[in-house]
């Protein structure tokens, strides 16, 4: 059922636009629900920010620990999470700059760190989302270098659809899996779609589903000085649960349009125990 909502504009001599009526009121309403939803998830990530940490000057070696790791044909390598879900979220170690750092200033609500990309993505697969969503997780490396290990990613099942979180600002990207009726789906969300070159995501054409990237709210992501904005961060987050709990029972099938790249990867069969 729709609702209609009375909605009354004043104009004034000095360009001035006043809203007023029930529309006002709801958009009021959903203005301060979402800044109430920030401040809890900004929340948790600094209740939480060892993690991050962590997570961002962690050696590639170390990311065993959320997964087999799997060697590729030509001796990289990729990790790799089964939790039983149909669908898969992506995020590559590599980074641009070689020396990790990190800073976080609470009054700005802003993080510092020289490998923003794809590290503040990686934590929010690893250690935001996971407890609360079901998904299969696939960490690369090469991705900065155009050659992403996803592609060497085969696995004995299906996915309904893929994301990742390896983006700048808060658009999304979808780059060769774009459609019409899925820029209109996002749109419902509040996501804009944006113009991308390349990701993870671009390698895994041939899992025959659509994928999605979207941004973690970091700029200068490859960069000494970049730095992530944590209202925009977190609110991509919000934005993106109510699109997994809409959709993470719906097929977005995809027929490839390029050369696919399947390859096959030799699983390390090791068992990693973890201690506190």
């Amino acid at each position: 059922m729709t609702k209609t909502y009375n909605l009354k504009i004043q104009i004034y001599s000095n360009g001035v636009v006043v809203f007023a009526g029930e529309m006002y009121i709801y958009l009021k309403k959903k203005g301060k629900e979402m800044k109430e939803l920030i401040k809890k998830e900004i929340k948790r990530i600094e209740g939480n920010i060892d993690m991050l940490v962590n997570i961002i000057i962690m050696e590639i070696d170390d990311f065993k620990a959320y997964g087999f790791q799997h060697i590729t044909e030509d001796n990289r390598q990729f990790f790799f999470a089964d939790n039983h879900a149909d669908v898969l979220a992506v995020a590559h170690l590599d980074t641009v700059q070689k020396e990790a750092s990190f800073s976080y200033n609470k009054k700005e609500g802003m993080i510092y760190s020289s490998f923003m990309d794809d590290r503040l993505g990686a934590y929010i697969l690893l250690e935001h989302l996971q407890s609360e969503l079901n998904y299969d997780i696939l960490l690369t490396v090469d991705e900065e270098r155009g050659k992403s290990t996803a592609r060497s990613f085969n696995p004995e099942k299906k996915y309904k659809w893929m994301f990742s979180f390896d983006r700048k600002g808060t658009e999304v990207v979808m780059y060769q899996y774009e459609t019409p009726g899925l820029v209109k789906e996002l749109d419902k969300y509040g996501f804009i779609t944006g113009i991308g070159s390349y990701s993870d995501i671009c390698e895994l054409e041939h899992l025959g589903c659509k994928g999605f990237n979207f941004g973690t709210g970091y700029y200068k992501g490859h960069f000494e000085d970049g730095f992530a904005k944590l209202n925009d961060t977190v609110e991509n987050i919000i934005k993106f649960r109510n699109f997994y709990n809409a959709n993470a029972g719906k097929h977005f099938p995809h027929k490839a349009t390029r050369k696919l790249n399947p390859g096959s990867a030799i699983t390390t069969a090791v068992t990693y125990i973890l201690t506190d």
